[in-house]
């Protein structure tokens, strides 16, 4: 019962992890591992095998099959309760399955770029999802998620540099007799997700000036309503004073868009940080 812990929640949680690197031949990477997850309720193996294919004019194909699995963390069980939410100690871990396929290609210091396909299957996937008027996490059965990443970046003359980066990502929710032909999307989880930025930096000085896209999200598991999507603007400077010391500044949503990534909870319309880093060596 989040609303009254009494003394606190005390738990221990780990895993155990081992791998091995197997390479048969010079352009040839195996890469299997096992991991054992440890809680007080039960002990679960997460296997996971990879292969990699190194080509000599700098492809890369890649490949990984592994078994999903995620404990609801404290705040999903024990987020203390009042008028907006609640934490569920009833919440079940997340099980599932999947993989991905990767193909690079990079020439140094002119261009590279990759692209990902992946797809994962999940059991009680954990949501937050209004329960009347509280917000709550809970397990929404099973669901579907499959998409593909498209990322690049290009070195252009006088130190300049712009990068690119798109997300696509369906989702299907396939619980209570639903299937895909229904087409229920999970919450909170765009279609379309996209960045583009672009980098001036020599040896003292770094300028870097980006815009990011989000897709419109529906905000329940029923579809009925939805956030619209967002596009926001960023820049940043940083500049070297003296030998390891740095001072930056960020600038976030430059453009005072409204966003809103959970219904309700709208962010600050523009964020400015100040700050130095001292390098160690």
């Amino acid at each position: 019962d989040s609303t009254n812990l009494g003394k606190g929640i005390f738990a221990i949680e780990g895993a155990l992890w081992a791998g091995v690197e197997i390479s048969p031949l010079p352009s040839v990477l195996i890469s299997p591992s096992f991991r054992l997850v440890l809680t007080k309720a039960e002990i679960v193996p997460v296997p996971k095998i990879g292969l990699a294919l190194f080509a000599q004019n700098g492809f890369t194909l890649k490949t990984n099959v592994f078994r999903v699995y995620k404990n609801p963390n404290f705040n999903d069980l024990y987020w203390t309760a009042d008028i907006m939410a609640a934490g569920n100690p009833d919440l079940k871990p997340e099980h599932g399955y999947g993989a991905d396929f990767i193909i690079s290609k990079e020439v140094p210091g002119i261009f590279s770029v990759e692209g990902t396909l992946f797809f994962a299957r999940h059991k009680d996937a954990i949501i937050w999802n209004p329960d009347g008027s509280v917000w709550k996490p809970m397990n929404v059965g099973e669901a579907l998620y499959a998409g593909a990443d498209l990322q690049g970046e290009l070195s252009l003359p006088y130190s300049f540099s712009v990068s690119l980066s798109y997300s696509f990502l369906q989702t299907w929710l396939l619980t209570n007799k639903l299937n895909f032909s229904d087409n229920r999307r999970m919450p909170y989880i765009p279609l379309h997700k996209g960045n583009a930025s672009l980098a001036w930096k020599n040896k003292n000085t770094a300028v870097t000036v980006s815009s990011q896209f989000i897709g419109s999200r529906f905000t329940s598991t029923d579809n009925l309503t939805s956030l619209p999507r967002i596009v926001t603007f960023d820049a940043g400077l940083s500049q070297i004073v003296r030998d390891r010391f740095t001072c930056y500044i960020e600038v976030k949503n430059l453009s005072r868009a409204k966003v809103v990534l959970i219904d309700g909870y709208p962010l600050p319309e523009m964020t400015i940080t100040l700050g130095a880093r001292y390098t160690l060596q």
